[in-house]
């Protein structure tokens, strides 16, 4: 078969990019803008330019689907963002002649990239979750900001949506005091056009779980522990080692396990996780429903 990887940008496209061309596979690599660096692997054989899918949600899709169709054989489509996956997840049912895509039921998605629905599957099947609350009104807000103890995180309940057809990314931010949080608040939730989360402060060491799932069971798995991040305070992590076997790998892939389960997920997911320094317990931080 032949494949067609996207967000050649990024380091992760470029490993699928090596992994699948070292195989024999036929890869068409395509990117926002030429320099992306899996566009240059010697394994690309073919390469291709589409707009942002922030910038034109529309016609991201049309060439991706042009591609595919250039392509022939319904090639099988990889996305390593959630802007590129939720953007073909979004128009699976034009997309399904020209390509092969794998995705979970329309529920499990909705729940996978929204962290409010993420914690409450979560809660339901015993999973620990880091305190969460899920203010919705400015005056909710305040009286929230009292009782908080600072540092805390607020977040969007989604990392990319689409407002007015332009896609908005959205991170988590700390916050040091209750006036902080209401402008954070107010600033978010005009951005995303929903309520944020706010979330305690949890210290400790940051553990993910990588699966490739069919119908909710696991085909293959592996648990690193993050070392390093681009930046001191989270974000995009720069150096992982692989997790020994041990009470926290059981821990980890248990919890791990029922939400895969419990979503029915099909295909690649990771579930991150926090390692409370001062309980040792994991506390679930969120799902990517997507390579990783």
């Amino acid at each position: 078969m032949t494949a067609i990887i996207l967000d050649g940008q990024l380091k992760s496209a470029l490993s699928a990019v090596r992994s699948l061309g070292a195989a024999g596979i036929f890869v068409s690599t395509g990117a926002e803008r030429a320099s992306g660096m899996a566009l240059h692997s010697k394994h690309a054989k073919a390469r291709f330019i589409y707009p942002s899918p922030y910038v034109d949600q529309a016609g991201f899709v049309r060439a991706v689907r042009a591609e595919a169709i250039r392509l022939g054989e319904k090639p099988v489509v990889y996305a390593f963002s959630d802007a590129t996956y939720l953007s073909l997840y979004g128009a699976r049912e034009s997309l399904k002649n020209d390509m092969t895509l794998v995705f979970p039921d329309s529920k499990s998605v909705e729940i996978a990239f929204d962290k409010a629905a993420t914690y409450s599957i979560a809660r339901v099947s015993n999973v620990p979750t880091i305190t969460t609350h899920m203010p919705v009104t400015t005056e909710e807000v305040e009286r929230l900001g009292v009782t908080l103890r600072y540092p805390t995180v607020i977040k969007p309940r989604k990392s990319v949506s689409w407002q007015e057809e332009k896609g908005v990314f959205g991170s988590a931010e700390f916050v040091h005091t209750k006036e902080e949080l209401g402008a954070a608040y107010a600033r978010l939730r005009e951005v995303c056009g929903e309520p944020p989360l706010v979330q305690e402060r949890i210290t400790g060491e940051e553990y993910g779980v990588e699966i490739i799932a069919h119908e909710g069971k696991p085909l293959a798995l592996v648990v690193h522990r993050r070392i390093r991040s681009l930046s001191p305070i989270g974000g995009a992590s720069v150096l992982k080692e692989i997790a020994p076997r041990g009470a926290l790998f059981d821990m980890l892939t248990t919890y791990a396990r029922k939400l895969t389960l419990e979503l029915m997920w099909e295909g690649p997911i990771m579930v991150e996780f926090k390692v409370d320094s001062d309980t040792r317990t994991p506390k679930l931080m969120e799902i990517n429903g997507r390579f990783w």
